[in-house]
């Protein structure tokens, strides 16, 4: 996982975060993820801790920004990376326990704490920068390489390619039957 501070960028490795101490989800907290193992975020970013006035979005690898979060809740975050059964899992979940960062869910079906699959980063910004952000748009979504290009480079090269300039001139263009007939789409 990554982290950005700054314009610093730190690397959390998977072997760091599984050798945090481990917090256990109960059944009591998440009967879907009961029994999964992680590393909460508060030890990992000491940073939250020694600066308050900080807050986060953390980024999934799809591309996804999760609403800022302040760091107090940030802290009660936790990067789960191993199953119920004990497997890792094939990437990173950040959770938060009931009632800490609260946010609509990325459909919009439902509000409730964040549980972000495939967690890739963390940008820790001032407090003014993520008001300003919170009150253009919740949940931005990708391309975000406009927005602040050298933070999210990274993510454009993971996320899957568009469809190409003809495949999208070739769905644009009327089929041979319809042209011959001389009808319009």
């Amino acid at each position: 996982m990554e982290l950005h501070l700054s314009g610093e960028r730190k690397y959390l490795s998977l072997a760091s975060i599984r050798a945090a101490p481990p917090r256990v989800i109960s059944g009591d907290e998440s009967a879907k993820l009961a029994g999964c193992a992680g590393a909460e975020l508060g030890p990992l970013l000491p940073q939250l801790a020694e600066d308050e006035t900080l807050t986060g979005v953390l980024v999934a690898s799809d591309g996804l920004v999760s609403a800022p979060i302040t760091a107090g809740e940030l802290c009660r975050g936790v990067l789960l990376h191993t199953d119920a059964a004990g497997t890792l899992l094939s990437s990173l979940r950040a959770w938060f326990p009931p009632g800490v960062a609260v946010q609509p869910s990325p459909c919009g079906t439902h509000v409730g704490p964040l549980s972000l699959k495939g967690a890739c980063c963390c940008v820790l910004l001032p407090k003014p920068v993520t008001d300003a952000l919170a009150t253009s748009e919740a949940r931005l979504r990708p391309p975000l390489g406009h927005l602040w290009s050298p933070l999210f480079t990274h993510l454009s090269r993971s996320r899957p390619t568009s469809a190409s300039p003809a495949t999208t001139a070739q769905r644009a263009q009327p089929s041979r039957t319809h042209a011959r007939s001389g009808t319009s789409q």
